[in-house]
């Protein structure tokens, strides 16, 4: 039989050769495409995805009604984490500076500490200790006050920048008065 049809195919003009060709590729087209087609409603009822997602539950909503509705939440959800999240940065943030100013402000535990700093500074402004006296600390409602009465002394240029020293000190300080009096003979 192929024979037969091979020899039919060379008596036949070229043109209807031509069209024979075409037709049947057109044939081999349209029976892919149709097996592809089938194929995937075939993956669907064997899966069983379009009926699964049709089905109802007790409240009569459907699983893709239902599916919805839980990524509505989820997206809720996901941005009440976000708000909470920005939050906690600023949250984290605010105690970070309290921490800050903690750090700069004396308390009574300090007060090594605070005499560490002011002994930097004079010896630093080249001015000589002559009396540190600490005094009785007056109640303050935010934090304790650490007191101290100093008297030095030394050359102006130096006790100027002893004073612009605790000015722009690491720690928070407070100059109230300086009285300056002349040097000794």
């Amino acid at each position: 039989m192929p024979l037969a049809i091979k020899a039919k195919f060379s008596e036949m003009s070229e043109g209807q050769r031509l069209g024979v060709v075409a037709g049947a590729a057109v044939v081999v087209l349209v029976g892919i495409v149709y097996l592809i087609y089938s194929d995937l409603n075939k993956v669907g009822e064997f899966h069983q995805v379009p009926k699964l997602l049709q089905m109802k539950d007790k409240k009569g909503k459907s699983l893709a009604a239902q599916i919805k509705a839980m990524d509505e939440k989820i997206t809720g959800h996901e941005a009440k984490i976000a708000q909470i999240d920005a939050k906690q940065k600023m949250v984290d943030s605010r105690k970070e500076e309290i921490e800050d100013f903690k750090k700069l402000l004396p308390e009574e535990r300090d007060l090594l500490a605070m005499l560490d700093v002011i002994n930097d500074l004079v010896r630093k402004a080249d001015v000589k200790l002559e009396s540190l006296n600490r005094t009785d600390n007056p109640p303050g409602p935010q934090y304790q006050q650490v007191v101290f009465s100093i008297q030095l002394s030394g050359g102006f240029h130096n006790l100027v920048q002893f004073i612009n020293s605790v000015e722009s000190a690491d720690r928070f300080m407070t100059l109230d008065r300086a009285t300056l009096g002349r040097g000794g003979t």
